[in-house]
C-alpha cells in the first residue's frame, strides 16, 4: 500500500482524492489505483491551517488547506525507472488511457508529470497508472472560474498557453500537451540520444 499524508485545499469546487477515487471506482476508470481508505485527521483546530484568518484579502492568494491522508492499495515504480523505452512508453500510453477514462467520469487531471505517471508490472492495468487527483477538475462542479491565485500543475510539464496567459482556463487539450512534454524530458533524459 502506499499512505499519502498531506495538506488539501479547502476551496470550493475542490474535491477531496479520495471522494475521486470513489467515483473512479464507480465508473470503472482504468489505469488508477484502488483507494481503500481516505480521511480528513484530527480536529479542525490542530489540524487546519489558521493563517488565513489573518489576512485582509478574503480572496487573496493563502487559502485554508486541512490535513487529509489517503491509502491506495496499488503502488508502481517512478517513470524514470525504466528498464527499457517501450515500458517508459507503454507507463504513458496507460496514464493516457486512465486520463480519457477520467475524463468520461468528469474528471480533468490538470498535473500531468512524470511524478504522476508509474510503471506497473500488475495485470489489471495497462503497463501504468496516472495518480494524484488532489487538484484535479470535478468538472460538473458548478463553481466555475479558476479556484486559487496561482496555475495548477508542473510547471516543467504544464502547457504552453498556461504558462503564457494565467487567466485562460485549462482544457484536456492542455493535458494532452503535457504528456508530450513528459515523454519528450523522460527521453532527453534517460535515453541515449545526440
Amino acid at each position: 500500500i502506499f499512505m499519502k499524508d498531506s495538506w488539501r485545499p479547502v476551496i470550493a469546487g475542490v474535491p477531496r482524492e479520495g471522494d475521486v477515487y470513489s467515483r473512479f471506482k464507480a465508473n470503472a476508470v482504468r489505469n488508477v489505483p484502488h483507494c481503500s481508505n481516505s480521511a480528513d485527521i484530527g480536529d479542525d483546530k490542530y489540524h487546519s491551517t489558521q493563517t488565513d484568518h489573518f489576512t485582509r484579502d478574503p480572496n487573496g492568494p493563502i487559502k485554508p488547506h486541512r490535513h487529509y491522508r489517503l491509502i491506495l492499495d496499488d503502488i508502481g515504480q517512478p517513470l524514470n525507472s525504466f528498464d527499457c523505452s517501450r515500458d517508459m512508453v507503454r507507463a504513458v500510453y496507460a496514464a493516457l488511457i486512465a486520463h480519457e477514462s477520467a475524463y468520461r467520469c468528469g474528471f480533468l487531471h490538470r498535473d500531468i508529470s512524470s511524478g504522476n505517471i508509474l510503471i506497473t508490472h500488475d495485470d489489471k492495468f495497462d503497463g501504468g497508472l496516472l495518480i494524484d487527483w488532489d487538484l484535479c477538475r470535478d468538472m460538473n462542479s458548478q463553481v466555475d472560474g479558476p479556484r486559487r491565485a496561482a496555475r495548477t500543475g508542473t510547471w516543467q510539464f504544464m502547457a504552453a498557453d498556461l504558462v503564457k496567459d494565467p487567466t485562460i482556463n485549462h482544457t484536456l487539450v492542455h493535458d494532452l500537451e503535457s504528456t508530450f512534454y513528459v515523454v519528450f524530458w523522460i527521453s532527453i533524459r534517460f535515453l541515449r540520444n545526440s
